[in-house]
């Protein structure tokens, strides 16, 4: 259909627990969203966690097609370090 965005395949771990979920993304999506999707799936507190690839604490907000995402990419879910 003319005009959607592509969506990506990508796995997210949660670090305390080692359970790891697949989600399709788009560009479009952002840090907060992907949050909130994984959050619901593990009944786990939005505000309490944090997202993080390469080491680095993905910016809340930002636009996911602004990161150098990939097929088959992990992101690691974790409380949030400045907490919630």
């Amino acid at each position: 259909m003319a005009g959607e965005l592509p969506t990506l395949r990508i796995t997210v771990v949660d670090v305390t627990t080692q359970s790891n979920v697949d989600v399709d993304i788009t560009p479009a999506n952002t840090v907060d969203e992907l949050i909130e999707s994984v959050a619901a799936a593990w009944d786990k507190d939005v505000g309490a966690y944090t997202l993080m690839l390469n080491n680095q604490v993905l910016p809340a907000g930002a636009p996911l097609g602004t990161l150098p995402l990939q097929p088959g990419l992990v992101l690691h879910f974790l409380p949030d370090p400045q907490g919630g």
